[in-house]
C-alpha cells in the first residue's frame, strides 16, 4: 500500500506538534525546546503534601496543583477550602513566574508572554466515616495558559 501526499498531510496535521502550532506561537525551535524543558519539571519535593506539575502541548501549557487536605469537622470545611484556594493560586502564580524567569534567563532576555485560558479547582473527599468527624480530601487546581 502506497501513501499519498494527502495521507502525509493528514498524519502531519494529527501529530502532537504540528508545524502550524509551532509557527502560530511565533517561537523558534530553540525557544520551544527551552520552554518544553522548563514545563516538563515539577515543583516541590516528595516530602511536601502538595505538588505542582506542568505539561506542554502545542502552544498550551497546563499547570496542575494537588494537595491532601485534612478537615477536622464539617464546620471547618468552608474556612479551610477558602484558605487552600488562596494558597493554591499563590503557589501556581509563583510557578508561572518561575517559568517566565527561567525562560528569560535561557533566552538571553526574551520575555515569555502567557494568556490564561482556564482556571478551575475541585475538592474530592476520599476518606469519610460516620465514626469520626475527620475527613481527608484531594484539592486540585488546573490552570491552562497559551503562549502569545
Amino acid at each position: 500500500m502506497r501513501s499519498s501526499p494527502e495521507d502525509l498531510h493528514r498524519l502531519t496535521r494529527g501529530s502532537i506538534f504540528r508545524m502550524g502550532e509551532i509557527s502560530d506561537m511565533h517561537l523558534s525551535m530553540k525557544e520551544v525546546n527551552v520552554l518544553g524543558q522548563i514545563a516538563q519539571k515539577g515543583w516541590g519535593v516528595s516530602s511536601m503534601p502538595n505538588s505542582v506539575n506542568c505539561s506542554m502541548h502545542g502552544d498550551t501549557i497546563t499547570v496542575k496543583y494537588m494537595t491532601v487536605v485534612h478537615f477536622a469537622a464539617e464546620q471547618a470545611l468552608h474556612a479551610q477550602v477558602d484558605r487552600i484556594k488562596h494558597e493554591s493560586l499563590d503557589i501556581v502564580s509563583k510557578c508561572v513566574a518561575d517559568m517566565k524567569k527561567q525562560f528569560k534567563e535561557a533566552m538571553d532576555g526574551k520575555a515569555l508572554k502567557l494568556k490564561e485560558l482556564s482556571n478551575t479547582d475541585s475538592l474530592e473527599v476520599v476518606v469519610a466515616t460516620n465514626n469520626s468527624a475527620r475527613r481527608v480530601a484531594y484539592y486540585r487546581r488546573q490552570v491552562t495558559l497559551r503562549v502569545v
